[in-house]
């Protein structure tokens, strides 16, 4: 399980990542049940909202006001960067990989773990979470991105 994240602390991720010219999606569940365990395997961050016991869940319209709200005083709190300016955009000159990027990593990578029997076949997906994690508190660049996929290719064609 990834550590869960208050409002605030999402919305300060939230505008940070924006201020870095990134990219955010913010993904609901169902009310009644939330996110399923695959879907949230495709999610960076989980957060929760806190609530009182008597009445412990929002329906997904306050949900999604709540946090909207929390991240757009985030970003307002932030000072603006020039997102044209790559080194301030991003610090090193190098982009932050894209959630899709990140995807194919995972599967490239799940593909050579199983194929070096590092993985079994049974669960692979759960036994990949820390992966996702790692990589996603990384914050892996498009070159850590390219050796990456490098390195799975280069296994995958040395096992055959």
């Amino acid at each position: 399980r990834q550590s869960l994240l208050s409002p605030g602390r999402a919305a300060a991720d939230v505008a940070e990542a924006l201020a870095r010219g990134e990219r955010v999606a913010l993904v609901f569940g169902p009310e009644d049940r939330g996110l399923n365990n695959e879907e949230i395997t495709h999610c960076h961050k989980l957060v929760t909202i806190p609530t009182d016991p008597a009445a412990s869940s929002l329906n997904l319209a306050q949900a999604v006001l709540l946090l909207l709200y929390e991240c757009a005083g985030a970003v307002r709190k932030r000072p603006k960067v020039d997102t044209q300016n790559t080194e301030e955009a991003h610090p090193g000159g190098a982009r932050q990989v894209t959630a899709a990027e990140q995807e194919r990593l995972m599967e490239s990578l799940k593909d050579m773990l199983l194929r070096l029997d590092y993985l079994h076949g049974d669960n692979p997906d759960y036994f990949i979470m820390p992966w996702r994690r790692l990589f996603t508190r990384a914050g892996l660049r498009r070159h850590e991105y390219d050796a990456l996929m490098g390195l799975c290719r280069q296994v995958r064609h040395k096992m055959g």
